[in-house]
């Protein structure tokens, strides 16, 4: 049956953040709490091993610990976790509920990274004791908004920590509907449409694209599925929705790469960036296990530095991932530098240093420049020295 045209468009946007709403509240098909215990707080970040010789005590959620507004400190905490239960391969997270900046550990080496952007790392499938090193500060400042709770005059607050088991496909359709919304708010603004996101009054779509609308019908429609049928027709009408906007033949194809961009040196000592640095490789080394197609750039020889010396074997998995062209070395610099500072004899040094440790990441003959593409693109203004000293180092683009 072919149903009727929503006479109130300009309801549908709401409508379907509604959808995303209730969508996002299958994600999760079954909880569990876990145990945890924890040890003493360290004035000084101790790794592992020391950490397995501290005593540990139940801790429960509620608990705050650290210093109060955070510090430069560090913790170390124990979970079991059980084995996997039928239909759960691939489908367990760890969600961890404290504000501080957290690396997880299986089998002795880091895992992932748990942060306020990132509640819920996976979990490998068996029975495992999980280690998670909690650094009692915050150091993403553009981290704003619900969700995103920050230290207190208490200290850092532990709230409990649990094992989920993801619905995939309610997973899948939250990022289509993610992007789908998006698309809408773009196409909002290039049509010039402000529509209110409160209660009350708002006012009729009169005039927007036809593109627009379409989009706006085919999301009418999929929410009206929903509710019909759950999320397996909402998939099935997602799916029609996007085989029906292909893209133009002159559009070109782009090729987008991750990246992890971080200041060496900037709002925190060297001790964190070189813990974050671990913090961020393992996150991306679980990434590209469960999506292949992740192609992932890093620049920054010093970052690799620091990670061979305090994660040895998490630098022998990012190897291979080099080797397998997933992982691309990149930069030239040793540093992603200030241009303006540093004298030219600095930057030559930096730019020296960083091709031949990107050499050796890479396999490639140390008298070659590995790296033909200058990354810096966190800095105020460019010497006019830059094009002759990369010139001279083997870059050819930035």
């Amino acid at each position: 049956m072919t149903r009727s045209q929503n006479p109130l468009p300009q309801l549908i946007p709401r409508r379907v953040g509604k959808l995303k709403a209730q969508v996002d509240a299958l994600l999760w098909q079954h909880v569990q709490r876990l145990e945890v215990v924890g040890g003493p707080v360290n004035l000084q970040p101790i790794d592992l091993a020391a950490g397995r010789r501290q005593a540990l005590r139940p801790v429960r959620p509620g608990e705050h610990f650290g210093p109060p507004r955070g510090g430069w400190h560090q913790r170390w905490f124990k979970v079991q976790v059980p084995a996997v239960r039928a239909g759960e391969s691939r489908r367990r997270f760890l969600h961890w509920q404290c504000e501080g900046e957290t690396t997880a550990y299986v089998d002795g080496e880091p895992w992932a990274g748990l942060d306020l952007a990132h509640r819920s790392c996976p979990l490998p499938d068996k029975r495992t004791t999980l280690w998670l090193d909690c650094s009692t500060w915050q150091t993403g400042i553009w981290l704003r908004g619900p969700g995103f709770d920050h230290v207190g005059r208490y200290g850092l607050r532990f709230d409990g920590c649990e094992l989920r088991v993801r619905d995939s496909l309610a997973w899948s359709l939250s990022c289509d509907l993610d992007v789908f919304i998006q698309l809408v708010q773009v196409l909002l603004r290039r049509d010039g449409v402000s529509l209110t996101t409160g209660f009350g009054y708002v006012p009729p779509l009169e005039s927007c694209s036809p593109l627009l609308r379409g989009i706006l019908r085919g999301l009418d429609d999929a929410c009206d599925a929903f509710v019909d049928g759950g999320v397996r027709p909402l998939h099935e009408a997602l799916q029609r929705l996007a085989r029906a906007l292909p893209a133009e033949t002159w559009q070109p194809i782009a090729a987008l790469c991750g990246h992890a961009h971080l200041d060496l040196v900037w709002l925190w000592p060297e001790m964190a960036t070189e813990r974050k640095g671990v913090h961020g490789f393992a996150t991306q080394l679980r990434l590209m296990e469960r999506y292949p197609e992740i192609t992932f750039v890093q620049s920054q020889p010093a970052l690799y530095r620091a990670v061979e010396r305090r994660a040895p074997a998490l630098m022998r998995q990012i190897q291979r991932r080099i080797r397998e062209g997933r992982w691309e070395v990149m930069g030239g610099f040793e540093v992603e530098p200030d241009t303006n500072l540093p004298s030219g004899e600095a930057l030559a040094r930096s730019l020296v240093h960083g091709q031949r440790k990107i050499a050796t990441l890479r396999g490639a003959p140390r008298r070659t420049a590995p790296s033909r593409v200058c990354w810096i693109p966190d800095v105020f203004g460019y010497s006019a020295c830059l094009p002759q000293i990369l010139r001279l180092g083997g870059i050819e683009s930035s």
